[in-house]
């Protein structure tokens, strides 16, 4: 059985991988592997199918990261230009 497992921790994928199991399994199943827990995400015929859909899943979980990197970064430099207004302004007025 061809299997492709995902490793969540804290809402956040943090790892996918292809498996192939000798036992029947169902999606959602826990699995541990090297002592970490692994579910089942993707169950398939061929292997190039099982990686694509976790290549997918990477895809979307890099793309909400971007997303969030590039408000976080927004906002530290809005931060960084209000100080840097706030010194122009001070060492312009005490000239």
């Amino acid at each position: 059985m061809k299997l492709g497992l995902v490793r969540i921790v804290s809402e956040r994928l943090v790892g996918v991988q292809y498996f192939e199991s000798k036992f029947q399994r169902e999606l959602g199943e826990e699995l541990i592997i090297d002592g970490k827990k692994w579910n089942v995400g993707v169950i398939g015929e061929s292997r190039a199918e099982i990686i694509g859909v976790l290549n997918g899943f990477v895809s979307k979980q890099n793309s909400i990261v971007r997303k969030q990197n590039k408000r976080d970064d927004r906002i530290v430099n809005s931060e960084f230009n209000k100080i840097m207004r706030e010194a122009i302004y001070s060492i312009e007025n005490n000239l």
